[in-house]
């Protein structure tokens, strides 16, 4: 799907909703068995916002493949109150973005899903929502950006930043 494409916030939600539907039929959670990888975040990049700032997406805990570590998406600075969606895909695919005027990460065939901001206007989004890791990911970088709806945005929705997750198995703390 091609989110540059998409001329509205509302488009973008109404294709969320096939996505998280295809998610929830074909994902299989296997379980981490002969994961060797270990687990790792690092930010990518910078979003774009409106008035009340750009968003910034983090991750809380480590991605764990037996998904023990309570790994989370935790996404700040949006429109208090706010929904948004957290894009999540298999490929790093950075394409700057005329509509938004900032750079998506999220390849081609992302999963998205939605959120919405507490009055704060922060989220916290857990892994476990989109089911049990499947094995295959294990070791493999994936791609997570998060949007909100912020009709004072270019596009009328602001953007974070990319965050390039593994699933792995978490380092024992010594």
């Amino acid at each position: 799907m091609n989110l540059t494409r998409l001329s509205s916030p509302f488009a973008v939600v109404f294709a969320a909703w096939f996505a998280v539907a295809a998610l929830d039929s074909s994902a299989r959670p296997l379980g981490g068995t002969g994961c060797n990888a270990a687990a790792s975040t690092s930010p990518v990049g910078v979003g774009a916002g409106g008035a009340f700032g750009v968003p910034a997406l983090d991750a809380l805990g480590q991605p764990d493949i037996d998904g023990n570590s309570g790994f989370a998406f935790r996404i700040t600075g949006g429109v208090p109150g706010a929904p948004g969606l957290l894009l999540l895909s298999r490929n790093e695919q950075p394409t700057f973005s005329s509509t938004y005027q900032t750079t998506l990460y999220a390849g081609p065939t992302p999963v998205f899903l939605p959120f919405q901001f507490d009055a704060q206007g922060a989220a916290t989004v857990d892994s476990r929502m989109t089911s049990a890791p499947i094995a295959e990911l294990c070791g493999r970088p994936l791609i997570a950006q998060a949007t909100v709806f912020d009709f004072t945005a270019t596009g009328g929705a602001g953007w974070s930043n990319g965050l390039r997750f593994t699933f792995g198995v978490v380092a024992p703390v010594r």
